[in-house]
């Protein structure tokens, strides 16, 4: 009987090292492999690393750089430039695997409501889960009457990369 005690024991002290031991490596699993994110959540990670980049390496003092995510129309970001003449750009930031018409249209519809209400403004659309837009490719700019408009689009976009179409936008703007 006394054997049966200890056996007893012995199982319950295993049985615990096994929950333990299962949930440490369900826990590494998870460090490894977070669970997947929703789709708002992996948007707005890419909008905070935007909008830091942009804060970070600004050559403009007085730039803002405004979350405009919740206010309709306005992409996801506003920056404001006092220096250039107030300027302002409006960034549409995705982070999804493929970029679908739907989601140029609503751009669209956005950046040209957005240009109707601020005299000195552009946009940008940034992708950076993928390599092209539909019907524009990886990278392509244009003039719409005195508005700049600016895709880019590349799968893994580096900090490095938001930082030089920014930069690269803001002097094209300079220079129509």
């Amino acid at each position: 009987n006394m054997m049966n005690n200890e056996n007893n024991k012995l199982n319950n002290v295993i049985d615990e090292l096994q929950k333990t031991l299962n949930t440490l490596i369900d826990e590494n699993k998870e460090l490894r492999n977070p669970s997947i994110k929703t789709n708002k959540e992996i948007g707005d990670h890419f909008e905070n690393r935007v909008m830091s980049v942009l804060k970070k390496y600004s050559k403009y003092n007085s730039m803002i750089v405004q979350d405009t995510s919740d206010i309709a129309n306005n992409g996801d970001c506003v920056v404001l430039i006092p220096e250039l003449d107030n300027m302002t750009i409006m960034i549409e930031c995705k982070n999804k695997k493929e970029i679908k018409n739907d989601d140029i249209v609503q751009f669209n519809i956005h950046k040209k409501d957005f240009h109707e209400k601020h005299i000195n403004s552009h946009s940008l659309f940034l992708s950076a889960n993928c390599n092209t837009i539909p019907n524009i490719g990886s990278y392509h700019y244009n003039w719409e009457k005195e508005h700049c408009v600016l895709y880019y689009s590349i799968k893994n976009m580096s900090d490095d990369a938001i930082h030089d179409r920014s930069e690269e936008h803001t002097s094209e703007l300079q220079s129509p």
